[in-house]
């Protein structure tokens, strides 16, 4: 029979009365700091994306029929909040698309009326990824992506990206859409498609976009679609960003495991 030391015994109910030795208290969040889900959680989620069924077929499906109405309206771009014809109000007017088309998820209020609004709800329902390292995050970009970026030419260190700054109008999340359409090469993105209100005002339709740009050579290359950038401006341009607003945040327009059956 083995026999324990008293030192060893010791540890054990010093242990039993923690609460167990294998638990780890996670660090307590910074001032100002935000939550943001895992990689593993908003991946599982993210991944599950594709096998999402909605009344009309498959979440691409949907999306598509969806994008289809929403360019047959011909909505010119407005900063009016109710008009809802800038980003978020295009996105708003696609969830309640996918209220009636897919039930049973949960989808952010009407009243998240702005990009930040939207992304801080994100957040509160722990299904806001933040992008660091967006060469290395690129598999997050799905059909049915919501993604974030901030404001133009203008770089966010990843001590930002989960921070008050993020939600603070004129320095944080600028812009949004939802991705339609992806196309893989070598096991990475090379380009996506993006259905989201955009352009000028009274002047520029809403509809599904690839983003584009012109190097010094004046040849035209997606900004999305080369892991190497070069801009006309002092610096890149940012990896699958929406032209020189840097891609900040990722989340999943449903949860596909919550849908109702149908």
């Amino acid at each position: 029979m083995r026999i324990f030391s008293t030192k060893q015994i010791l540890y054990v109910v010093i242990c039993i009365l923690l609460a167990g030795c294998a638990g780890i208290q996670k660090p307590a969040p910074q001032p100002g700091e935000t939550k943001s889900a895992g990689p593993g959680d908003i991946g599982s989620v993210m991944s599950g994306l594709g096998d999402a069924a909605c009344s009309g077929g498959t979440l691409e499906d949907t999306l598509d029929a969806i994008a289809n109405s929403v360019q047959s309206q011909r909505l010119l771009y407005s900063r009016k909040k109710a008009d809802r014809r800038d980003c978020s109000g295009i996105f708003h007017r696609v969830i309640d698309e996918f209220r009636t088309r897919c039930p049973g998820s949960v989808y952010p209020p009407a009243v998240k009326r702005h990009t930040r609004a939207l992304a801080r709800w994100y957040v509160a329902k722990n299904q806001m990824h933040w992008i660091d390292q967006p060469l290395m995050q690129d598999n997050l970009i799905r059909v049915g992506a919501v993604m974030f970026f901030g404001q133009s030419d203008t770089k966010y260190m990843p001590s930002q990206l989960r921070s008050e700054l993020m939600f603070q109008e004129r320095k944080g999340i600028k812009h949004m859409g939802i991705v339609t359409k992806v196309k893989m090469k070598d096991g990475h993105v090379q380009q996506y498609w993006m259905l989201h209100g955009h352009g000028k005002d009274g002047e520029t339709m809403a509809g599904v976009t690839s983003t584009t740009y012109k190097n010094q050579a004046g040849e035209t290359k997606y900004n999305n679609q080369h892991r190497n950038y070069i801009s006309t401006r002092d610096g890149a341009m940012t990896p699958y960003g929406n032209w020189d607003e840097q891609w900040v945040g990722v989340a999943p327009v449903l949860d596909p495991q919550s849908l109702s059956s149908l």
